[in-house]
């Protein structure tokens, strides 16, 4: 289970995860006990937030941050904020659509039941339609260019195969009127 020392959103001053050995036994002999830094578990998921258009935080079992992806200069997006009051709800799944401030965001929550956490990420549906906007657009346009060379080809081509025609044609009718 992870200790969290802030349940507010505030910056957290440290965490720490404790895993009992063994993990089945009722009676345990020890424990690894891990420090983890928050503002590097922040970083973290900065990095999961392109051009901070989306969300990425982690909650406990009782729905408080244990890292919320904010730097100590900002703080919590309003998003994030929105998306876990909506998850406290209970109402939603693993992966759903959640519309706020006029746009439409795709969110995946995955829980971690051993370690009795929920990762959520969220992410504006515009920013993952982006690259296949600009591929499909591409590709249209590489079939447009490529059948404008077709038609071009097929003309000087045309031209080609009838220029020996034309020549006798021209020769008989001149044949004619001499």
């Amino acid at each position: 289970k992870f200790g969290v020392t802030s349940d507010r959103g505030a910056p957290l001053s440290s965490m720490t995860l404790i895993h009992k050995l063994p993990v089945i036994s009722a009676n345990p002999y020890g424990a690894f006990i891990i420090d983890l830094d928050p503002e590097e578990m922040n970083s973290l998921l900065r990095v999961l937030n392109p051009e901070n258009s989306g969300a990425a935080f982690i909650l406990n079992d009782s729905m408080n941050w244990v890292a919320n992806g904010a730097s100590k200069e900002t703080e919590i997006s309003p998003l994030a904020a929105a998306l876990r009051e909506e998850i406290a709800k209970g109402k939603i799944g693993e992966a759903f659509k959640f519309d706020w401030d006029g746009q439409k965001y795709a969110v995946g929550q995955y829980e971690m039941s051993k370690v009795g956490l929920t990762f959520v990420t969220a992410t504006p549906l515009s920013l993952l339609s982006r690259p296949i906007i600009i591929t499909s657009r591409l590709m249209l346009a590489a079939s447009f260019f490529g059948l404008i060379i077709a038609f071009l080809l097929s003309w000087v081509a045309t031209n080609q195969l009838y220029r020996p025609i034309s020549r006798i044609v021209g020769l008989f009718r001149g044949r004619r009127i001499g």
